[in-house]
């Protein structure tokens, strides 16, 4: 049970209507209903009746909201106590993400639930590769990184939790392609790699994704850059997230698919500071089912 469950039950049960508690907390609908439904399969009963379009308290749902309205002010309390115990160590959470992703999907989100919930805690953002991120954060340079499920393999000493799924697509030359509406144009084009650690995954997911429209072929590079140069040539196409920063390129075009990427937060198994804990518990919630 998460600070931000019960802000979150507290302010449903008080709007009487989770799109108006969205609203006051400034998050998305699904996030909050999803805050609402981690609770209660947490506590092992249901909170509210959801019948005729009118939202109430179940008889245990309003036992709750009077035990946290007695208990909230101790609750705060208890925070700023936990938070001043914690303060004797300077309070950081160090973050690693790769260098090709969009922050504007995830940096000013976490940046501002810290703020917010954690106003003692300072962020600080490392870009890099894959390798880079995990050598770090086993040295102890970075306390949590993100990736996607593809680029975070099963790793002695490092642990992980699923943080949000997001969509993916894949990039092509516009000057060659054109506007392309179906993966139907890309037969006979190779799907282009440069990952060898990746590569099985992502042959199957697109092995999957043309199973019913033709039999995709594979070129693997050397290099990621030569890669993306082979498809401004036309020469072929990649997958890649939508959180990448290269489908906002102009001279590519994006086609999206409705397959999804798994967004990871990894970690050193042995980690034991309470604010890397706590964020690891925390920050699922805040970004919901998916990012849209």
């Amino acid at each position: 049970m998460t600070k931000v469950q019960i802000k979150a039950f507290m302010t449903v049960a008080k709007e009487k209507s989770f799109t108006r508690a969205a609203n006051v907390l400034y998050i998305s609908q699904p996030a909050i209903s999803k805050s609402i439904s981690m609770l209660e399969d947490e506590l092992g009963f249901t909170l509210f009746l959801r019948k005729d379009n009118v939202l109430s308290l179940t008889a245990e749902g309003k036992l709750m909201y009077e035990f946290f309205v007695r208990s909230i002010d101790e609750f705060e309390m208890l925070l700023e106590n936990i938070r001043a115990s914690l303060s004797s160590n300077s309070l950081s959470l160090r973050l690693g993400c790769p260098d090709t992703w969009n922050p504007k999907f995830f940096y000013e989100k976490i940046r501002g639930f810290i703020a917010r919930e954690h106003p003692g805690i300072e962020m600080t953002v490392e870009c890099g590769k894959l390798p880079e991120l995990i050598s770090d954060l086993r040295s102890g340079k970075l306390d949590v990184a993100l990736a996607h499920d593809f680029y975070s393999p099963t790793l002695y000493g490092i642990s992980s939790e699923q943080l949000v799924a997001t969509g993916c697509g894949l990039i092509y030359s516009r000057e060659h392609f054109g506007e392309v509406k179906d993966i139907s144009a890309f037969k006979g084009t190779d799907f282009l790699m440069y990952d060898k650690e990746i590569q099985k995954k992502l042959e199957q997911l697109i092995r999957e994704i043309c199973r019913d429209k033709f039999a995709p072929t594979f070129r693997t590079t050397t290099t990621m850059a030569n890669a993306l140069f082979a498809v401004a040539c036309g020469q072929g196409v990649m997958l890649f997230s939508e959180w990448d920063n290269i489908i906002s390129n102009s001279a590519y075009g994006f086609l999206p698919l409705e397959e999804e990427m798994t967004v990871r937060m990894i970690y050193a198994a042995d980690n034991k500071d309470p604010i890397v804990e706590m964020m690891i518990k925390e920050l699922p919630a805040v970004f919901g089912a998916r990012e849209a």
